[in-house]
């Protein structure tokens, strides 16, 4: 139940959204002063519960299997980019506003929920962001810069990063190319010029794939 005078903008975007990875809206009705909103439940905890509970690295048991876990996680959070930002959408939608609080994990699911920031591709020029989770936000979006897919990219690499930092606790990985590539990737998103970032989730992806293929054939860089 919300306050049918406040900013309904993202419950009305998700209306629109089919993906497995996102609440569907079941029922979305005003009756007086209050909007009733009717949304699918997701089980589990958040991503950020999960690692500030020691969950989410806890059946890794070596290096791998750590940079296996945080390779499915953004294999996850791509494909729900790839289609938030598919050109085959009535409208392409920027969620700008990805941080791991807006992630569930859940029996090696990821869902990504509150599209309260979201906004529709053609509305990109519109530089307006009520609100933004400083460190995980790109800095388009409190900075006056043009938003487009490439903000969202950021903030995934922004997660990339946050969980690399929490596996540091597990794993002394320092040095082994497996986690080295996760970590370029990831810088690679969070450049400030946003045309040195990849320019879409089906690039991410495709890097980190490569990148783990690379690793296989023994051809990773090792560099820091």
């Amino acid at each position: 139940m919300i306050d049918a005078r406040g900013n309904d903008r993202g419950l009305f975007i998700q209306t629109g959204l089919d993906h497995p990875g996102i609440p569907r809206i079941y029922l979305l009705k005003t009756h007086g002063l209050i909007k009733m909103a009717v949304v699918e439940y997701f089980p589990g905890m958040t991503l950020g519960e999960n690692v500030r509970k020691g969950l989410i690295f806890r059946d890794c048991e070596t290096v791998d299997g750590m940079s296996r876990r945080i390779t499915q996680i953004m294999s996850e959070l791509c494909g729900i980019l790839d289609y938030i930002h598919s050109k085959n959408l009535r409208s392409p939608v920027l969620h700008l506003d990805i941080h791991p609080d807006n992630l569930i994990w859940h029996r090696g699911r990821l869902r990504l929920i509150d599209f309260g920031n979201a906004r529709y591709g053609y509305e990109g020029a519109e530089r307006t962001v009520p609100r933004v989770c400083r460190g995980f936000a790109a800095p388009e979006l409190y900075e006056g810069g043009d938003i487009c897919e490439a903000s969202d990219i950021y903030s995934a690499g922004r997660v990339m990063l946050y969980l690399l930092g929490c596996a540091a606790a597990y794993f002394d990985w320092e040095g082994d190319m497996r986690c080295e590539m996760l970590l370029d990737v990831a810088l690679e998103c969070v450049r400030r010029d946003v045309r040195k970032r990849p320019q879409s989730a089906a690039e991410l992806m495709y890097r980190i794939r490569e990148g783990r293929r690379a690793e296989k054939a023994g051809l990773g860089n090792t560099a820091g």
